[in-house]
């Protein structure tokens, strides 16, 4: 009797858990933990602003605080199997400077370089750590990072990678988007100039109880609210998402915003500063405390659509999390061949015109990469240069991770928008993140652009790297479902 009663208590036991998630926490399902570091350098170290050239400028105040905000997904057993996701409020990073920060993560938790995924937020208001946004004419031609500033931010985002590792804890993980923003939030800023209707896209993030620990949010839209004058630190819409969303749920632990498919698109309007310094004619002081309101609104805006739609959000244990990581190599210089191109243009004078253009760019290649070289030394630091025989490669990373059915992307540089909407058309479950800048590399458009021409294909040197890149990306995802 006291054997029917244990086998008929352990089943009745095994149904409560079961039905309240535990029984797979309980066999072994992973932990989730978070971590949100300060990495806002101190004004002492004459901050050098990037996203724009600010001549003679370093930054005297710091408007918002920038952060490193960290995700851990650990396996109850075996650090190799986990996976960091860390989102971190500036311009963009070098990638040997990257794969230093994730290196030293590695070491202290276990998880393996190739399952840290670093991201930046593009925020145009935040420290130079790309390197080539110089603030003095004497170092123009020698530009790179400030390492005094470069060091105090790798010490933060250091510390935010263990410290997610460390805190992991039980959790339920569930994906969700909200409806389609009314009116539109973001829209392409280079040809065809299309609306973006995409609806937000998060995670939410529970205690086993239920109770709300963490969201994480993907968009994409270039952080550029503030105005190319300001030299002050401020982490834009990104960190103002975050910040929303603490203050709309007190308890929250951890929210995060990593921004997508960035490199045609743009939020649309939110530019408070040229509506008031230029519409209403208010003072510099005034427009600027204006576009700061705009931008903190934006951020609401965010965290209201979400909070619309995340209620209706299942959650689940996580039970599996697999990551695909493959190098890329994209080529300096690279572009289709002239002389296959030229039996389209039937006028000479448009053979002459195409044939004019493409010295041109050999010639902006060669200065920006082979005279930097030529006078420092050195190969331009922002790209990571590997040689070839006589050619020339930047070698780079890119990522697919699946936790549980949702598919996250993880791209180098500013990928245009339409390399986004090609790959989640391929994903199985139709729950999908891409986050762009794992390291920053300059843009990245389709063949087509590159003919048609625009601002960004001066901030690139591989014309055929966003092909290369989205095969890569399409065999990766095939290999994973």
């Amino acid at each position: 009797m006291d054997g029917l009663f244990l086998v008929y208590s352990s089943a009745a036991l095994m149904r409560f858990y079961a039905a309240d998630g535990w029984i797979h926490a309980m066999s072994g399902t992973y932990r989730v933990g978070f971590s949100s570091t300060n990495i806002t350098p101190p004004l002492d170290l004459g901050i050098r602003v990037g996203g724009y050239l600010r001549l003679h400028k370093v930054s005297e105040r710091v408007l918002d605080f920038l952060f490193a905000r960290a995700m851990c997904f650990r396996h109850p057993d075996d650090p190799a199997q986990g996976l960091i996701v860390m989102s971190v409020d500036l311009v963009g990073f070098q990638y040997r400077i990257a794969r230093l920060v994730r290196r030293a993560i590695s070491r202290r938790t276990g998880v393996p370089v190739s399952r840290i995924i670093l991201h930046f937020t593009h925020s145009h208001s935040s420290p130079d750590t790309i390197g080539i946004f110089p603030n003095r004419l004497a170092n123009l031609l020698t530009f790179d990072v400030q390492y005094d500033v470069i060091r105090y931010i790798m010490r933060h985002m250091i510390r935010a990678g263990v410290n997610a590792f460390e805190d992991a804890t039980a959790a339920m993980v569930g994906y969700g988007t909200t409806a389609s923003p009314e009116p539109f939030l973001a829209v392409q800023r280079r040809p065809p100039y299309s609306h973006i209707t995409d609806p937000v896209r998060f995670l939410k993030v529970t205690d086993p109880d239920g109770n709300l620990t963490g969201i994480v949010v993907n968009y994409q839209a270039h952080p550029t609210q503030l105005p190319g004058n300001n030299a002050n630190v401020h982490p834009e819409y990104p960190g103002m998402v975050a910040k929303a969303l603490h203050a709309r749920y007190p308890n929250l632990q951890f929210a995060a915003y990593f921004n997508g498919a960035a490199g045609d698109v743009t939020i649309h309007g939110y530019k408070g500063y040229y509506a008031a310094r230029y519409h209403h004619h208010a003072t510099h002081e005034d427009a600027m405390a204006y576009a700061l309101k705009v931008v903190d609104d934006l951020g609401k805006r965010f965290a209201d659509l979400v909070a619309e739609a995340i209620d209706d959000v299942a959650v689940e244990p996580v039970a599996s999390v697999d990551v695909q990581r493959r190098f890329v190599f994209p080529r300096i210089g690279r572009v289709k061949s002239v002389w296959g191109r030229l039996k389209h243009y039937p006028r000479l004078k448009d053979k002459a015109r195409i044939l004019l253009r493409e010295f041109r760019d050999m010639l902006r290649v060669g200065l920006f990469h082979d005279f930097y070289r030529f006078l420092n030394g050195r190969y331009l630091p922002m790209l990571n240069i590997v040689t070839n025989g006589r050619r020339t490669y930047h070698q780079t990373e890119l990522f697919v991770a699946r936790i549980n059915d949702v598919y996250w992307f993880s791209s180098p540089g500013e990928p245009f928008i339409t390399y986004q909407e090609n790959l989640f058309k391929h994903v199985p479950s139709q729950k999908h993140f891409f986050s762009q800048m794992n390291e920053t590399c300059g843009y990245i458009y389709p063949w087509n652009f590159y003919v048609q021409g625009g601002y960004e294909k001066f901030f690139s040197f591989d014309a055929l790297f966003g092909r290369y890149m989205y095969e890569l990306f399409k065999e990766t995802l095939n290999r994973m479902s």
